[in-house]
C-alpha cells in the first residue's frame, strides 16, 4: 500500500524591508501664535530702529533749516522706508499738478540694518534644536517688522516743503533741467513695498543662518549647502570690497568737485556708498552707466563709460579697472583658499555662476528710478533710470571672471606641482 506524496512545504521568501523614506520634522504652523514672539519684536524693531538712527544722522548731518519736528521725521522715514525698498511719493508742479515716485535704496542704511538683523537672529535661531522651529521663529521676526515698518510709514506722511538747505536739491532740480519742481504736498513712502522688501530681506538673511546649520538638516539641502556656501560667502567679499570701492570714489569726487564741499553731499555720499562703489566696479570693468529717459512717443537713452568720467572728473578714474580686478580677484581668492575636495576647477565654476546670478542684483539695488505722473487720471507718464546696463555687466562680469579663474586655477596647479600634492585646491588636498 502506497503512502501519499505530499507537496514539499516551500520555506517562505526572505522579505526585504523596504527603504526607509526620510522623515522630515512636522511644520507645525500654531507655533507661529505660541512662540518667542518678544525675540521676534527685538530683532524686527532693533533692524527698524538701526536704520531709523541711521536716517536721522544723515538727515541732522544736512541742516534742514526751516523744516519742523515732524517734517524732519517724515524724511528720516523717507530714507527708512526707502532702505527697504518702499518708493517715495508726493506732490510735483510741472505745468500742472502731478505726482511723482522715486525709488532709490540708500544702502549704507540698508547694509547696516540688516547687518544688526544677521546678528540678532543668529543668536536666537542658535536656540532651536531643529531647522523648523527656527524657520517659524524668521516668519515671526518678518511679520513683526513688516507690522512696524506699515505703522511708521502711514504715521510720518505730512505736507513738506523742500528747503535748498537740503545740499540745494530742490534749487538744483528746477534750475538744471526744469522737469520736477518740488513743492508742497503729502509726501510718503510706499508702505506696501518697504514691508514685502524688507520682509523677503529678513526671510533671505534667515534661510542663509538656517542652511549654515550642522544639524537636523535633510540631506539633499545639506549637498546644497555644500555648494552654495563658499560662492555666497565670495559675492560678501565682493560687495565689501564695493563699499570700499565706494568710499574711495566719494573720495575723489570730493576732491575734484568745489560744488560738493558741504555737508549734504557728505550726507548723501555717506547714504550711497555702496551704490556708489557697485556702479564703479562695473564701470571699471567696461559698462556703461545708462540715462534712459521716456515719455509717450519719447525715448531717450544715453550711455556714459569710464572716458566720460575720467575727462570730466578726474583722470585718477582710471584707476577704477584695477581697483575692479582687485575686487574681483579678492573674491576669487577668498573662495580658492577654502577650495574643498571637489576640486578648486568646481569651484571656480560655481564662482562664475554666482558672480552672474549676483551682478543684475547688485546692478539693480544700486539704480535710480523715477515715475511722473500727471494730467487726467495720471495717464501722462514720463520715467527716468539711472544705473549699469544690466546685459553689459552681466557679459564683462562674466568675462573678468573667467579670465580670473583661469588664472587662479594655473596658479593653483602650479603650487600644487611644486608642493608635490593634488592639484584640487589651492592649499593641496587638506581643502
Amino acid at each position: 500500500m502506497s503512502t501519499p506524496q505530499t507537496a514539499p512545504v516551500l520555506p517562505p521568501d526572505a522579505t526585504r524591508p523596504e527603504p526607509a523614506l526620510p522623515r522630515l520634522p512636522k511644520l507645525d504652523i500654531t507655533q507661529i501664535l505660541t512662540g518667542d514672539w518678544p525675540g521676534a519684536a527685538l530683532t524686527a524693531l532693533a533692524t527698524l530702529l538701526t536704520a531709523f538712527v541711521a536716517s536721522a544722522l544723515l538727515v541732522a548731518l544736512m541742516h534742514p533749516d526751516g523744516v519742523g519736528v515732524r517734517g524732519f521725521l517724515t524724511v528720516v522715514t523717507l530714507i527708512t522706508g526707502s532702505a527697504f525698498g518702499g518708493n517715495t511719493t508726493g506732490h510735483v508742479s510741472d505745468q500742472g499738478p502731478g505726482t511723482i515716485s522715486v525709488g532709490a535704496y540708500p544702502l549704507t542704511v540698508t547694509v547696516l540694518a540688516l547687518a544688526v538683523a544677521t546678528v540678532l537672529l543668529s543668536r536666537q535661531l542658535r536656540r532651536y534644536p531643529d531647522w523648523t522651529g527656527a524657520a517659524i521663529h524668521a516668519v515671526r521676526t518678518a511679520l513683526v517688522f513688516a507690522a512696524g515698518i506699515v505703522v511708521l510709514t502711514l504715521v510720518f506722511r505730512s505736507t513738506l516743503f523742500i528747503p535748498a538747505t537740503f545740499g540745494d536739491v530742490s534749487n538744483r532740480v528746477t534750475q538744471d533741467n526744469g522737469t520736477f519742481a518740488l513743492e508742497s504736498g503729502t509726501w510718503s513712502s510706499h508702505a506696501g513695498g518697504a514691508a514685502a522688501v524688507g520682509v523677503l530681506f529678513l526671510l533671505l538673511i534667515a534661510a542663509g543662518l538656517i542652511l549654515m546649520r550642522d544639524d537636523t538638516l535633510p540631506p539633499a539641502v545639506v549637498l546644497v549647502r555644500g555648494w552654495v556656501a563658499g560662492p555666497l560667502r565670495s559675492i560678501g567679499v565682493l560687495v565689501a570690497g564695493s563699499v570700499a570701492l565706494g568710499a574711495i570714489a566719494a573720495v575723489v569726487l570730493f576732491v575734484k568737485d568745489s560744488n560738493t564741499h558741504n555737508t549734504s553731499s557728505i550726507a548723501i555720499w555717506l547714504a550711497i556708498l555702496p551704490n556708489l562703489g557697485i556702479t564703479a566696479l562695473y564701470t571699471g570693468a567696461g559698462a556703461g552707466l545708462h540715462y534712459v529717459t521716456h515719455a509717450g512717443k519719447y525715448h531717450l537713452t544715453t550711455s556714459q563709460h569710464l572716458t566720460h568720467f575720467t575727462d570730466h572728473l578726474s583722470p585718477v578714474l582710471w584707476g577704477l579697472p584695477v581697483l575692479t580686478l582687485v575686487v574681483f580677484g579678492a573674491s576669487a581668492l577668498f573662495l580658492a583658499y577654502r577650495s574643498g575636495p571637489g576640486g578648486i576647477q568646481a569651484d571656480m565654476l560655481r564662482w562664475l555662476v554666482a558672480l552672474v546670478v549676483a551682478t543684475p542684483i547688485l546692478v539693480h539695488l544700486a539704480a535710480y528710478h523715477a515715475t511722473y505722473r500727471s494730467g487726467a487720471r495720471g495717464k501722462q507718464v514720463a520715467t527716468i533710470t539711472v544705473g549699469i546696463d544690466s546685459w553689459q555687466a552681466i557679459g564683462l562680469a562674466l568675462a573678468w571672471g573667467f579670465a580670473i579663474a583661469l588664472v587662479v586655477t594655473a596658479v593653483a596647479r602650479s603650487r600644487a606641482q611644486r608642493s608635490g600634492a593634488a592639484p584640487t585646491s589651492w592649499s593641496g588636498p587638506t581643502g
